[in-house]
């Protein structure tokens, strides 16, 4: 039986998510998962503390997230962090999740990805392809255009937004 992702917790005292994060940091690496985001969200009247998560290399599942969020949960139960009501919600990132900082785009190396420019890459304004180099400056993607592959550098200054993709 699966049990809910969403939990009603009781808080005490106010933390800030950074520090949560930290604090969580024990659990993610017990499940081999990455915090890829912790914010808090509106859900009609209710609170909810929303936890993603992702696995190098492959799909998160079902069992993962139940599995950190009964450990979070737990966690919260014993460090009281919040002075009010609210719900946890521990969930997978995506499949196409937007790769917001350094460490995401060095996961994202020789994986699909989606990048979306504002000056024109080999005439294209989305370069979609395998994320093949990361440098300082540039990243390089294989891609096929006319039934070969080339690769298209990057400038990263020309980014508008990156994320990974799915190949059919």
């Amino acid at each position: 039986m699966v049990k809910p992702l969403l939990h009603v917790c009781y808080g005490g005292n106010n933390v800030d998510l950074v520090e949560l994060k930290q604090q969580c940091e024990p659990i993610f690496i017990k499940h081999d998962v990455i915090c890829y985001d912790m914010k808090w969200r509106k859900e009609q009247q209710d609170r909810v503390l929303e936890i993603s998560i992702y696995k190098k290399g492959v799909p998160t599942d079902i069992e993962t997230c139940v599995n950190v969020s009964h450990e979070v949960s737990r966690l919260l139960d014993e460090i009281n962090p919040f002075d009010f009501e609210y719900m946890l919600d521990v969930c997978s990132a995506g499949i196409e999740r937007e790769l917001k900082n350094e460490e995401q785009l060095q996961d994202a190396l020789y994986h699909q990805v989606n990048v979306k420019v504002e000056n024109p890459v080999n005439k294209r304004h989305v370069v979609e392809g395998k994320l093949t180099k990361i440098t300082e400056n540039t990243i390089e993607v294989l891609t096929r255009e006319k039934h070969k592959e080339v690769i298209a550098t990057i400038e990263r200054s020309n980014i508008l937004k990156i994320r990974m993709a799915v190949k059919f």
